[in-house]
């Protein structure tokens, strides 16, 4: 039979197509070596490549003005002011990893999924690595020494390929995979929302309880064209590892540790909550309105704990937020008389510093240090990282990787994620049965950053202090920006973590 020459045309057509799209992928996220170029935003390159150091860049006091063309364009940070970014343009492409809980010694898929989040963007091909060099998950190995990865049979991209990084590595060796989705005849758009493949995780039997992620780096995206999409963002994968079995998921309101345990699938401030996650200042965790989201109630209001009430109230035993009360003072319930905070006739100020960079790991410890021109007994502020990339990294267990200095005696401090990707953290610095003041310029506590591949603007929220006699103290708050690019030497850490 003669072959048919519409045909032939055809399937030369598409495959011009597919060489498009591998070129296309190829040169838009790897270099003459084969890794993914430094052109692309928000990537590093790995580790055997060389790194400049991160470094600090402090802030000026209260605000930043850029004094040399080396800084022109640098992020500021200004007192009293939630951190503003420029408008960017939206996100098309999300890469979402997904989220399982799981018993320690057991092993579990993880999903990457896409998802479309412009109705102009069409995808045909993805590359991405996945990350799990810290913690203790591992993606298992086939027979034949290729990582146990399926593509989604659905989507029909038949020449998608995993490999395990770095390139040679075998069992323990290696701490990650690359996967390449695509197809050398067919360049149909992947639909939204369709998983794009699955691998499989084990966990060590050794893992202590707590949250662990497998990171979705190194992300190239191209159209049907074989032209590259740039405006693309990716979420790690969370595994919540427990000891023994998994519980039964709860209801609205219950405790929780992980989104797993409750059966809205949310999990906020440690409570089952109706919401993914609350807006800046609010709760699930405020008394009476277990579950959901509620901002912490003012005077008068009903409490059971310090976080039921306003930043500048407190909890008192009477079950009601109110004023510390002073000495002198007699606190009426009915009729409950009109009150003005008082405030002390100076200022406190909190400062971010950075005392430790790792440029290999893309890692930073900052800490915040406090300044005042009167005693100063407690301290309560968020920590703000104005970048999609950077988050507060998470240590054993799901609390926030921070350490407060021994050196102030404060037993009460305590640090929480404000948002499921700790980009948001909450430090609360005090201590029930120590009201002494702290020393004047000492550093507060420490906290470690990662994923820090581009310039990050660390800034101070809502910082509020109050004397040994629990008057407010106003209180200023400065940032600081950490620029991978500057070549600057961070100080030495003053505290153990």
């Amino acid at each position: 039979m003669l072959p048919n020459p519409i045909s032939r045309t055809y399937t030369r057509g598409m495959f011009r197509l597919a060489i498009a799209i591998l070129i296309g992928i190829f040169l838009s996220g790897c270099g003459s070596d084969g890794e993914p170029s430094e052109r692309q935003a928000g990537e590093s390159p790995d580790n055997d490549k060389p790194h400049s150091s991160i470094t600090a860049t402090p802030t000026a006091f209260p605000t930043v003005t850029p004094t040399s063309e080396a800084n022109a364009g640098r992020p500021s940070a200004t007192a009293f002011a939630m951190p503003t970014a420029s408008p960017l343009p939206p996100i098309g492409v999300l890469l979402q990893g997904s989220q399982t809980a799981v018993s320690a010694g057991q092993e579990a898929p993880f999903d990457l999924r896409l998802r479309l989040l412009r109705a102009d963007v069409r995808v045909a091909g993805v590359q991405n690595d996945l990350d799990f060099s810290s913690g203790p998950l591992r993606i298992t190995a086939k027979p034949n020494g290729a990582p146990d990865c399926t593509v989604n049979p659905t989507i029909d991209k038949g020449s998608t390929t995993f490999a395990f990084r770095p390139p040679g590595c075998a069992g323990k060796t290696c701490t990650g995979v690359r996967a390449i989705v695509f197809s050398t005849d067919n360049t149909d758009p992947v639909p939204d929302d369709s998983p794009l493949y699955t691998c499989n995780v084990a966990v060590a039997a050794d893992a202590v309880e707590g949250t662990y992620r497998i990171e979705v780096t190194h992300v190239v995206v191209s159209d049907p064209n074989g032209k590259g999409i740039a405006d693309v963002n990716s979420t790690a994968g969370l595994f919540f590892v427990h000891q023994g079995p998994l519980p039964t998921p709860a209801p609205l309101g219950n405790a929780c540790r992980f989104p797993t345990d409750c059966q809205s699938s949310y999990c906020v401030d440690e409570t089952c909550c109706a919401s993914e996650w609350c807006g800046y200042g609010q709760s699930c965790h405020i008394f009476g309105h277990e579950g959901t989201c509620q901002e912490p109630g003012g005077v008068g209001a009903r409490c059971a704990r310090l976080t039921d009430c306003r930043g500048d109230l407190l909890c008192l035993p009477d079950g009601f937020c109110d004023h510390a009360p002073t000495p002198t003072a007699t606190v009426t319930r009915t009729p409950r008389p009109t009150r003005t905070a008082t405030a002390t006739p100076y200022m406190a100020h909190l400062q971010v510093e950075v005392f430790e960079t790792d440029s290999a790991r893309s890692t930073a410890l900052v800490g915040v240090r406090l300044t005042s021109d009167g005693p100063v007994a407690g301290v309560q502020n968020h920590l703000v990282l104005a970048t999609t990339s950077a988050h507060f990294s998470i240590s054993q267990g799901d609390q926030p990787d921070c350490a407060a200095n021994p050196e102030i005696d404060k037993s009460g401090t305590a640090f929480r994620c404000l948002d499921p990707d700790c980009r948001r953290l909450g430090a609360i610095v005090f201590a029930f049965d120590n009201v002494d003041p702290i020393a004047n310029g000492s550093v507060l506590y420490t906290c470690r950053i990662a994923m820090i591949d581009e310039p990050t603007t660390v800034e101070i929220a809502k910082p509020i202090s109050a004397s040994p006699q629990g008057q407010r103290i106003e209180t200023n708050g400065h940032g600081i920006t950490i620029d991978p690019a500057d070549d600057s030497t961070s100080k030495a850490a003053p505290i153990l973590h």
